[in-house]
């Protein structure tokens, strides 16, 4: 699951959906923020979400894919 932050919709995607998908126990999503410039990979772990943000060129790492880092 991604989602794209635009300033209408950023709390939104920062606080409601992450209560929202815990709840659907989405294992992990991904705010992708053009705003700040960063990606943030949210993943599931005993009911509450683990945050790492990425920002510019740094390689997204995803426990949940069996793909190579994103760049």
């Amino acid at each position: 699951m991604v989602e794209v932050v635009s300033e209408s919709t950023k709390r939104t995607d920062y606080r409601a959906k992450r209560a929202e998908y815990s709840v659907l126990n989405i294992s992990e999503y991904w705010i992708v923020d053009p705003l700040v410039k960063t990606v943030t990979v949210l993943t599931l772990a005993d009911g509450w979400y683990e945050e790492q943000v990425f920002v510019k060129s740094e390689a997204i790492i995803s426990d949940t894919t069996d793909a190579c880092p994103y760049a």
